[in-house]
């Protein structure tokens, strides 16, 4: 029984366990859904104690085949060993699938993990019964995530197992071409992207794309986003520069204003200890104020400074830029 109640129909053919050489068992099958090879404090603990559980196989064609245990094999294989083994009745591949994954459950703990047993699973078809057993909330708008990832090539599967795309993103990646999806590839691969940066950047372009009726790909011409994304600045500040340009080319006119408020900003603040920037919206008119002070007589210069900048209200020209 899988550990949300899900029946997995199996008949073990004799409770009796046995001994094998691991080179016996064949492990690289598709229900093998999350191989992990065991660290190397896990090998220890099986040398030291011993195995204490032994691994699930069937019999086929005079040969010993995995069902669960995987990394059970990998350690006696290093230790040189011979392996316990509990032999059941062969199954259909597919009840091998949710066999694994009922006696897998705890690596249901991530997207990819969930996504991995999907793909696997879609050759042979799946119900309801099946995503609940793989912890898929069918009644709410994670089901249509997942189906619409299942849209995406597998290779993008690796961007989900590393945390660099979140799944909510297959809502815009799904709609896109093959030449779109291989241009944007690389962007998400050697960069780690926040939720909120990758809803900005895929909203933004989807949106140029549609602006100008043409494909992502050829908005590269314009914007040269690849070039900073070779460039040697720090990951953090290749995002930063990517959204920038893009935000400039989707919204020109408050592109405009916000280079006409930066100026601003450093005009009232030159020659002086302060540092202000704008970092939100311009609807957003808050103000970061930054001042590097090493004593008593800087922080009075500092102060002194403030209050004239304040006279001169960096506010001051927020309608005139709100107005288009």
């Amino acid at each position: 029984m899988s550990s949300n109640g899900q029946k997995i129909d199996t008949t073990i053919r004799s409770k009796k366990v046995f001994l094998v050489s691991p080179e016996h068992i064949s492990c690289r099958h598709p229900w093998i859904v999350w191989p992990k090879e065991p660290s190397t404090d896990f090998i220890q603990q099986i040398k030291k104690f011993g195995q204490q559980t032994p691994v699930l196989v069937i019999k086929k064609n005079k040969r010993y085949h995995l069902v669960h245990g995987y990394k059970r094999v990998q350690a006696a294989l290093q230790l040189n060993q011979p392996i316990w083994c509990l032999e059941i009745e062969p199954l259909p591949i597919k009840k091998l699938i949710l066999l694994y994954v009922s006696l897998n459950a705890h690596q249901l703990n991530t997207p990819w993990a969930k996504i991995k047993a999907l793909r696997i699973l879609t050759p042979f078809g799946w119900e309801k019964e099946d995503l609940e057993l793989l912890q898929i909330n069918i009644k709410g708008p994670q089901q249509e995530y997942f189906q619409t990832w299942l849209r995406l090539p597998a290779y993008w599967d690796e961007l989900l197992e590393n945390e660099h795309l979140c799944l909510e993103s297959s809502t815009y990646l799904a709609k896109l071409k093959q030449p779109e999806l291989e241009y944007l590839f690389p962007f998400f691969k050697l960069l780690k992207w926040s939720k909120s940066n990758q809803h900005k950047l895929l909203t933004w372009l989807t949106e140029l794309k549609l602006q100008q009726h043409i494909a992502l790909e050829q908005l590269e011409q314009d914007l040269g986003l690849i070039a900073i994304l070779k460039s040697n600045l720090s990951p953090q500040d290749k995002i930063k520069n990517i959204l920038h340009t893009v935000w400039n080319k989707r919204f020109p006119t408050m592109a405009v204003k916000k280079t006409q408020l930066d100026q601003h900003l450093k005009n009232i603040s030159n020659g002086t200890l302060w540092h202000i920037e704008h970092k939100q919206h311009l609807e957003n008119t808050a103000l970061f104020f930054q001042a590097h002070l090493n004593g008593q007589k800087t922080l009075e210069q500092a102060i002194t400074e403030l209050r004239l900048i304040a006279k001169q209200n960096p506010w001051k020209i927020w309608h005139d830029l709100l107005t288009v």
